[in-house]
């Protein structure tokens, strides 16, 4: 796993969606390589914004309804929110 590039609010987001860490921590790897579809770096500051939604979306964290597969997200995001 990437570490050096994982939000300090990971684990906090964790119990508040009620995963355990090591899920949260798989789920912010994939957002990372959802969110790197382009040619940003994993450092630059787009990209991490990007993942960071990715895992809100993935977690359910600060949704008022659930995501289905309908909204206008990556396949592969849809496939992880389902």
């Amino acid at each position: 796993m990437n570490t050096l590039y994982k939000p300090k609010s990971l684990p906090w987001l964790a119990r508040r969606a009620g995963v355990p860490d090591h899920v949260a921590d798989t789920l912010w790897n994939k957002a990372l390589a959802l969110a790197g579809a382009g040619n940003l770096r994993v450092a630059d500051p787009r990209r991490q914004a990007e993942a960071m939604r990715y895992l809100l979306r993935m977690l359910g964290v600060g949704a008022t309804e659930p995501v289905r597969a309908t909204d206008n997200h990556s396949p592969a995001c849809v496939a992880y929110c389902q």
